[in-house]
């Protein structure tokens, strides 16, 4: 009897088994393909799981898969791993309906399950900045003059950096938690005169606010309180000028308070040549529509040609 229970328990086990572990999943900087029965696992198995929902008829999808696999070795090396993972959203309807796909490709980031949407670029070396960011501490405590430059040089350019001179972690811990999808937090508490003339401070404790890519910074001295420190991160979020792209458009849309049904009013710089509107299909313009800005200066654009001195913003 003991013997049969022995075998019985045997035949179990191995049955058992293989359902146990045939949703294990390995780190090893690949990308995940996932279908509808390995999809709830794979999201559990990991902290921080990128997944890209596509359609392999789709254009953008084919052009965005390459990008995903450069970059999945990357984030996956890092101190928090990030996993990239796809799923035929077309094929599998269910997930596709959980999650609310309605076009592809669509990307979210499951943080300890949880999904959030992203919209940021999609080329590997920015994707890979930008998932850093939701892996990165809500605000890193900086104690050396080295160790300010390093983190600023590591931030790169396509976020804001706040770094709180003389401040406490906790003076900026809740916004930092708050903002973190779009801006860099750190505390400076060891720092010299150097530092202190590198980024213009006349006294400390302050909040110093820098764009590199747009080579802007800008101080904040106080009063230290949420209301105050937040109305100015909230300035300092977006540059002056922001042009709208792909990588640009989530912090513009946020800022804004942008929907996807939200009505624009159309605007073109226009140096006055009606051979513009033939060319862009736009109806002609009467005078006096729209606003006129004069300018006396000579002005250049990439894809606009405008090479005139004297130059309309106008809208419709």
């Amino acid at each position: 009897m003991p013997c049969d229970l022995v075998i019985l328990a045997l035949c179990l086990v191995s049955s058992i088994v293989p359902s146990i572990f045939c949703h294990e999943f390995k780190l090893n900087g690949k990308v995940l393909e996932l279908d509808e029965s390995k999809f709830d696992a794979a999201i559990s198995s990991f902290d921080f799981v990128f997944v890209d929902f596509y359609a392999p008829w789709c254009g953008h999808c084919k052009r965005l898969s390459p990008e995903l696999d450069k970059a999945a070795p990357m984030v996956s090396g890092l101190k928090t791993p990030i996993v990239i993972a796809k799923i035929d959203a077309d094929k599998y309807s269910r997930i596709a309906s959980k999650y609310e796909i309605d076009g592809f490709p669509t990307l979210k980031i499951f943080m300890n399950g949880v999904p959030t949407n992203y919209y940021g670029p999609r080329k590997a070396d920015l994707l890979v900045r930008y998932l850093r960011k939701f892996v990165a501490p809500d605000v890193t405590v900086l104690e050396s003059d080295y160790s300010i430059t390093e983190f600023v040089e590591a931030a790169g350019t396509s976020f804001p950096i706040f770094i709180g001179v003389g401040l406490e972690e906790s003076a900026l811990s809740n916004l930092a938690i708050k903002f973190k999808k779009r801006a860099w937090f750190s505390v400076a508490k060891d720092f010299s005169e150097k530092t202190m003339g590198l980024y213009d401070l006349d006294k400390v404790p302050a909040l110093v606010a820098l764009h590199p890519n747009f080579n802007e910074k800008n101080i904040f001295y106080g009063p230290f309180k949420d209301n105050f420190v937040e109305e100015f991160i909230q300035q300092c979020l977006l540059p002056l000028t922001l042009p709208i792209t792909r990588e640009s458009w989530q912090d513009f849309a946020e800022a804004f308070e942008v929907g996807r049904k939200t009505p624009f009013p159309k605007m073109v710089v226009w140096d006055g040549n009606e051979v513009f509107f033939s060319e862009i299909g736009i109806r002609g313009v009467s005078k006096g529509e729209g606003t006129r800005v004069e300018s006396n200066e000579t002005t250049s654009a990439d894809d606009i040609h405008m090479m005139q001195c004297s130059w309309s913003i106008l809208t419709f």
